[in-house]
């Protein structure tokens, strides 16, 4: 593995090699972070890693394995970062899957529950001892304004084929990432830890989540196109500019659901305390967690 040199700030960005993903990339790279690009290719990790490098002249771009539809390549990825013996400033979870059809991961759950909710839970929750370790270290949930089509069934999360629908099962997974947040947040402070915990709708882009879709993609982003109001520098800034803190309107802001670079009033649901608490108690029941963090 290559070595890198250390910029005393990390950052660990998932989905990093395309999109909203890179470009926040390239802006948190310009703040002088070591990166590390958490993806599942790794050739298309290694190129977004030469074009950051060529872009903003950091040089400590590293690329990590990860593949979200595997609990255990989650597990890996954090074992191998570990052993980098880096801290830990940062976490931006940005990838996702959106509208796939119905299909289980290898652990035996759906596409989109595992991809969007468990798994990112998973590596946040493994990460937490060394977002600790770092003073004022922050995370970065990537949710979606759709979270507001889904529902959150505390008895029925991982719905089955037949109850499938994949915008309905789209929101939903992005509102348990807003939910997520405000319980984690909440853990946190109790713990008296200083970690900041805020999610955030980046905006409408194109994108390449719905390019599983083949020829109907071109004709729905056809259809969609001025809805495509958002553009991919002013979604990376956002996310950036909330990941970072380095502004004054974000920089103490906590448990906060942001639109774009605003912050914004979520579902009703995302409101609910006791659905946040129910949802995570039910989530590391299924990832066999326990429940109490920084222990």
């Amino acid at each position: 593995m290559e070595l890198i040199n250390n910029n005393n700030r990390v950052c660990i960005i998932t989905g990093s090699n395309i999109s909203i993903g890179l470009e926040t990339a390239k802006l948190i790279a310009k703040q002088n972070y070591t990166v590390i690009l958490a993806c599942r290719d790794l050739k298309k990790a290694e190129n977004a890693a030469l074009e950051i490098k060529q872009q903003t002249g950091n040089n400590n771009i590293l690329c990590l394995q990860l593949d979200l539809t595997s609990l255990q390549s989650v597990r890996n990825f954090v074992d191998e970062f570990k052993k980098l013996n880096l801290p830990l400033n940062l976490l931006v979870n940005n990838a996702g899957i959106m509208m796939v059809p119905y299909s289980k991961t290898i652990d035996g759950y759906g596409i989109q529950f595992q991809v969007n909710h468990l798994s990112p839970f998973l590596l946040t929750y493994l990460l937490l001892d060394k977002l600790n370790e770092s003073r004022g270290s922050r995370i970065l949930n990537l949710s979606s304004r759709q979270h507001a089509k889904g529902r959150v069934d505390l008895n029925n999360l991982d719905v089955g084929e037949k109850e499938y629908s994949p915008l309905t099962n789209y929101g939903f997974t992005k509102l348990c990432t807003i939910l997520f947040t405000k319980e984690l947040q909440r853990r946190i402070d109790e713990k008296g830890s200083d970690i900041i915990v805020n999610s955030i709708h980046p905006g409408v882009v194109r994108t390449q989540l719905l390019s599983h879709m083949g020829p109907v993609f071109g004709a729905i982003t056809a259809i969609l196109s001025p809805l495509f109001y958002t553009s991919l520098k002013e979604s990376s800034e956002a996310c950036a500019k909330v990941a970072l803190g380095t502004s004054n309107d974000v920089k103490n802001v906590k448990a906060a659901y942001f639109s774009v670079g605003d912050i914004a009033t979520p579902s009703k649901q995302a409101l609910d305390p006791e659905v946040a608490k129910g949802l995570w108690i039910k989530t590391t029941e299924i990832l066999k967690l326990n429940p109490n963090i920084l222990n």
